[in-house]
């Protein structure tokens, strides 16, 4: 057997394991429930307060009058230090035409929707998420906003040297899930958890950018690449990461890893096709086979996007290498007066 023949194995083999791990995580995950009325007074020195807890963006769209309720459900484990949920993305009914609805917001609904199942999933494997929770919506205890170790470093925070003036939500979770694992011999770090609480009662809206702006908002909606880098390689570490938290560990390393192995696949497909041309076209069947699958998923659900079909396909090509060239600082979300897009 080639080299490219056992490549193109190994990868298939390496999917089916994630995808079945992935799919027994989702179906294990509970959601918390929410306190009878008796338990829901919190104690005022440790309530849910600060600025950053209790303030959504000015565009996320709650879809229930009970979502406040439902996040703040997490809170009665006294470790629960951030709770986040579910992100749906967000097309108003007046855009829900064939005619309206932009290749912009066709290619950014797609995006968003490939998501879907990856908290489930990280946070029953290890307390985790994928990889960030959403500042749209997040509910940091009020004790972790107050402390000057955090307020210090999130208004300093650093990236290749460069001042950041945005994705505070990255910086949260990062803190949350790792700070307790610092060394400092004046003191030692409260270890906290997150708590994801993701039920249809709790999912967050938020708008497509209807224009160009699509590409950074992708790059926004992930921001894998900086978190990855700053986790493996700095903070906390890989050995310290993967101690903590495994799954997200090895999620991290596999997205900064797609598009070399995604080359990689292409390349091994073609060399295999000129030695085993009947193998060759069986994977490639295989996986255009799935790929046209969920597309016709795709279009089921939103059978308004039918028409700008295309511009799904090439989100694929952008989301794959847009982190490695995206700017957090320089991105722009769309923002919403009334119902005007600004």
């Amino acid at each position: 057997m080639s080299a490219a023949q056992l490549f193109l194995f190994g990868t298939r083999l390496w999917e089916l394991v994630q995808g079945r791990l992935a799919k027994k995580y989702i179906q294990q995950y509970k959601p918390f429930p929410i306190p009878p009325k008796e338990a829901r007074l919190f104690n005022p020195s440790d309530a849910v307060v600060s600025w950053l807890a209790n303030v959504p963006h000015q565009d996320a769209v709650w879809n229930s009058d009970n979502t406040l309720l439902h996040l703040l459900a997490p809170f009665q484990e006294p470790d629960i230090g951030l709770v986040g949920c579910q992100i749906e993305p967000y097309v108003p009914k007046e855009r829900q035409s064939a005619s309206k609805i932009t290749e912009w917001e066709v290619a950014a609904l797609y995006s968003r929707l490939k998501q879907r199942g990856g908290n489930k999933a990280a946070y029953v494997a290890d307390g985790s998420t994928n990889f960030i929770v959403s500042g749209a919506t997040m509910l940091l205890r009020g004790v972790i906003s107050r402390e000057p170790d955090f307020q210090n470093e999130l208004l300093l925070e650093t990236f290749r040297g460069f001042l950041q003036t945005a994705g505070e939500d990255a910086f949260i979770t990062r803190w949350v899930l790792f700070q307790h694992l610092r060394k400092d011999a004046q003191r030692s770090f409260k270890k906290w958890r997150i708590g994801m609480q993701i039920l249809p009662e709790a999912y967050i809206s938020a708008p497509l950018a209807r224009d160009s702006r699509f590409v950074g908002q992708v790059a926004g909606f992930g921001r894998d690449f900086k978190l990855s880098l700053t986790c493996l390689f700095s903070e906390p570490g890989f050995r310290k990461l993967y101690w903590t938290t495994p799954y997200m560990a090895r999620k991290m390393v596999q997205g900064l890893l797609n598009p070399f192995v995604s080359l990689l696949w292409y390349i091994s497909l073609y060399m295999a096709y000129y030695q085993y041309p009947i193998i060759a076209v069986a994977f490639a069947l295989y996986y255009l086979y799935g790929f046209i699958g969920s597309m016709f998923s795709f279009v089921k659900e939103f059978p308004y996007c039918g028409s700008k079909i295309w511009a799904a396909i090439l989100s694929d090509m952008i989301l794959l290498f847009s982190a490695f060239y995206f700017d957090e600082n320089s991105a722009s979300r769309p923002g919403f007066i009334g119902d005007r897009q600004i």
